[in-house]
């Protein structure tokens, strides 16, 4: 179960993310394979696995503003 406390910031930077690089999250649930209510969930608050971060880095995400909330310099 994902982790709800603490770390809501998290769940939304990666939402967002997700939002950046394929517009919205409905695309790029489709674009990953991946259930399109689990980025609905990070964006209420629920903290991505590490499988997901994995995905994320995959396709371009920022993994390191996910976690911090500091852009990587190459982004």
């Amino acid at each position: 179960m994902a982790n709800k406390k603490g770390n809501i910031e998290i769940g939304y930077r990666a939402y967002a993310e997700v939002c950046r690089i394929f517009e919205n999250a409905n695309k790029g649930a489709k674009k990953m394979g991946i259930r399109k209510n689990s980025i609905y969930e990070w964006a209420a608050g629920s903290v991505p696995g590490g499988h997901y971060l994995a995905l994320l880095n995959h396709y371009g995400c920022d993994v390191l503003y996910i976690l911090t909330g500091v852009r990587n310099s190459g982004n």
